[in-house]
């Protein structure tokens, strides 16, 4: 599903989601916690 979307984003949030989905695969928790400090990163992100 990722690489379906990466047209879609930026290099640098595609960067920060495939990072983010290998460590959840690998039993690290992503919580809502985790999901607001993503959220807050790119929140304000200026599209170009």
């Amino acid at each position: 599903m990722l690489y379906e979307v990466k047209k879609h984003l930026s290099s640098e949030i595609y960067h920060d989601l495939n990072v983010l989905c290998d460590m959840t695969y690998k039993g690290e928790v992503f919580d809502d916690v985790g999901l607001n400090a993503l959220i807050l990163k790119y929140q304000y992100m200026e599209i170009e």
